[in-house]
This record gives C-alpha cells, structure tokens and sequence, in this order.
C-alpha cells in the first residue's frame, strides 16, 4: 500500500543520512513497532545504519524483535543491542537465550552483543 511503501522509503532515507539522523530515531523506533512486520526491516536497517548514535530508547523494541520469528530481525537486533553497549544491560536474558537459538547467525550475533553489553 502507498502509506507502507512511504513509511518504508523514509526509513531508508534515513538510514543513508547515518548518524547525521540522530534525532529520528524515536520514529525509527515506532516504525520498529509497527504491527505490519514486513516494514520492521528497514527501520532497523536505519537503526543500524545510524551506527554508534542510538540511544537506550530501542531496548524495548529490539528485545521484542530478538525474540523472533525472522531470523534477521533477530540478527541485526543483536547487533544493535551490542551497538548500545552497558545501556541495554536489560536485554541480557533475551540475548541469552537468543545463545541457543537454532540458527547459527543469531546465537553468534547474541554472543558479541553479550560481550559488548557486558564490558566497562
């Protein structure tokens, strides 16, 4: 529909900016929240592409989508989680069980957020 396909073109917008989108992602992150999870993608793409800048705000959400069903939600949530560092302490039983998921990509990416959270 045409209001996805605009949600799902400013996400991208926004991700080529980078960190330069800083202020954005309070609306990334609702985005992220988004019942219709075929737009979760790119505002997560974004969320990534925004690297070091985003805040502990997205814990909640990124914790939601680490709990799955898409693999690479679950990927790139790891690695935004790991990306927050000690701020997102409060996903650590998430990403511990994300250890033993099924896929291979997931458990690893669970593992470095893990590291990354857990140094001082």
């Amino acid at each position: 529909d045409e209001k996805a396909a605009t949600r799902i073109g400013a996400a991208q917008a926004l991700g080529r900016l980078g960190p330069a989108a800083r202020s954005a992602v309070p609306v990334l992150v609702r985005l992220l929240m988004d019942p219709g999870i075929y737009l979760h993608p790119h505002p997560a793409k974004a969320l990534n592409e925004i690297g070091e800048e985003i805040e502990e705000s997205v814990v909640p959400a990124l914790i939601g989508l680490l709990k799955g069903p898409m693999e690479d939600l679950m990927v790139l949530s790891a690695e935004l989680l790991g990306q927050i560092g000690p701020p997102a302490s409060r996903a650590r039983r998430t990403l511990q069980a994300a250890t033993r998921a099924e896929s291979p990509e997931v458990r690893l990416a669970a593992k470095k957020a893990l590291k990354r959270i857990t140094e001082s």
